[in-house]
């Protein structure tokens, strides 16, 4: 099913608050008839996409699962068997689990996330999985009532869809993230308001800076006839035009400011405060006024390792009570689904300190106004920047570095 919201058709976002208030109306009705998500993970996917920050801070999130270390062990570490199954295991499914990692953050992100598994003939008889179709968070609803599960919306007549639950027969070709959240939308839906402000705020800077040179405004002297008033009218539009005009001596020309210069520095602190909230609610960090002054590192980097555990703790029971069981139905025992395995899928942080990581953090920084010497730089990160080492690190000189690192986690 492809869905986009009708007020996006001809629009980067919605430019009335009333159209997003109806949406999340929409995604929250409890009865089943009247309930519709569609509007509101249409704007939702449209924030990902309109936003330019978003992709880094979704990169930022996925790399706390990405550059994790990861094993499929025995518990009984004595027991041969179970070893030689974690190990069989793990090599089947190593290409999923560390695929698995960007639709893991869709589901944290749009508060429910679904793919499709396809099972593949693999050596001696065995099954090997593949990712079979990624489903937009349109296509997908959790359920609304106690039952942890998820509806897959299928395209009907006249706008409309059917909910689709998922056959128990064919539990295995699915795997499902519901993070625990009260409401539709997950995290970006705490970030919709911003998103609709940003744009807002970009329009009417735009116009702003419009005006920051000024309106022309032609006097027409006492005794000018109708030709002159006409012709006046012509010659303020071929000013705007062409810079440049001919006119009757009849008619004066001034130029009018409107706006102060120095009033649009309330659009950047606007727009950097929205900012702000959007990289406390995806990223889980950021910096108060204090925090620039004092241990600002160490608060950034407190911030990503309790993000980052908690998500290898949600990642881990995934592929535990999801991927790990339906390999094992597929390759070992047919019989049923087990509920519990000789064996586990384990996530920890890389005893090394880790590049990207260390960089990404240190890029956040700067971006909220912090400063590191290039030796500083050089030393936390193991990456090299060009420079003097007591010169200051700027923004443009990591600018290329931190689109190198968005696209190397991707």
């Amino acid at each position: 099913m492809n869905y986009i919201a009708s007020e996006l058709n001809h629009k980067e976002f919605p430019l009335k608050a009333n159209i997003l208030q109806n949406a999340l109306k929409k995604a929250s009705v409890i009865e089943d008839e009247t309930r519709d998500p569609r509007d509101l993970m249409s704007y939702l996917e449209r924030i990902m996409s309109s936003i330019p920050k978003m992709k880094r801070h979704k990169m930022r999130r996925a790399s706390h699962i990405s550059s994790a270390d990861w094993d499929i062990e025995p518990f009984d570490k004595e027991d041969e068997n179970a070893a030689v199954l974690a190990k069989a295991a793990k090599q089947r499914l190593s290409r999923l689990i560390k695929e698995y990692t960007r639709h893991y953050v869709d589901g944290e992100l749009f508060g429910a996330s679904l793919i499709s598994l396809r099972w593949e003939p693999y050596k001696d008889g065995l099954f090997k999985p593949f990712v079979d179709k990624i489903y937009r968070p349109f296509e997908i609803e959790p359920y609304q009532d106690y039952r942890q599960g998820i509806a897959i919306l299928k395209e009907a007549k006249d706008n409309q869809f059917i909910r689709t639950e998922i056959p128990e027969f064919e539990v295995k070709d699915y795997i499902v993230n519901i993070p625990n959240y009260s409401e539709p939308g997950g995290i970006l839906r705490t970030i919709l308001y911003n998103a609709f402000m940003l744009n807002l705020a970009r329009q009417e800077w735009s116009t702003f800076v419009q005006f920051l040179k000024g309106i022309i405004q032609a006097k027409i002297k006492l005794g000018a006839s109708a030709g002159d008033e006409k012709a006046a009218v012509e010659a303020v539009k071929k000013a705007v035009e062409n810079k440049a005009t001919v006119t009757s001596e009849m008619v004066e020309f001034n130029w009018e400011r409107i706006n102060d210069l120095n009033s649009g520095n309330a659009f950047k602190v606007f727009q950097d405060a929205l900012y702000e909230e959007i990289e406390i609610a995806i990223t889980n960090t950021t910096m108060l006024a204090s925090d620039r002054e004092r241990n600002a590192l160490t608060v950034l980097e407190r911030g990503e390792e309790d993000l980052a555990r908690e998500m290898r703790f949600d990642y881990e029971i995934i592929i535990n009570d999801q991927l790990l069981k339906y390999d094992y139905y597929m390759n070992v025992n047919k019989s049923e689904l087990p509920t519990v395995l000789p064996y586990e899928f384990t996530m920890r942080p890389k005893l090394r300190q880790d590049k990207t990581s260390n960089a990404n953090i240190m890029l956040a920084a700067i971006g909220l106004g912090m400063q590191f010497t290039v030796r500083e730089w050089n030393e936390k990160t193991g990456i090299t920047l060009m420079g003097k080492p007591d010169e200051i690190v700027t923004t443009r000189m990591v600018n290329s570095l931190s689109v190198a690192l968005n696209e190397t986690e991707d």
